[in-house]
């Protein structure tokens, strides 16, 4: 096994597809105490409301990497891909998707829960 990919997961998306990405979390449900969902074409969107931790990793984040891709999972499961457009201080995170709308509304409605559970 090359040494660069003891650092790396293997993940796969859209059926058989596969994607390598970092094992290392940049932010986690400890940082992330409310998540809403929106309407957008074929299905909903994520707009997770970050601690000030969570701010603060998202800033510095934001201002180095734009262009790079960051893999959403939740619960071992790839959710999607977010590209990182511009630098980003406001604590927001806006995720479009789509996502299955029963998925996001389960995903924002444990986001409180599990905030306090890891806090």
């Amino acid at each position: 096994m090359k040494p660069s990919l003891d650092i790396k997961h293997k993940v796969y998306y859209g059926g058989d597809r596969q994607a390598y990405i970092r094992k290392s979390q940049v932010l986690a449900s400890v940082n992330i105490p409310r998540i809403d969902t929106y309407a957008v074409d074929g299905g909903s969107g994520l707009r997770l409301y970050l601690d000030n931790h969570g701010r603060f990793v998202w800033t510095q984040i934001s201002g180095g990497g734009k262009g790079r891709l960051l893999a959403l999972m939740m619960d071992g499961e790839l959710m999607a891909f977010l590209r990182i457009d511009a630098h980003n201080d406001s604590g927001i995170i806006d995720i479009s998707g789509p996502f299955n709308t029963d998925k996001a509304d389960t995903i924002a409605r444990h986001a409180e829960r599990n905030y306090e559970l890891f806090n």
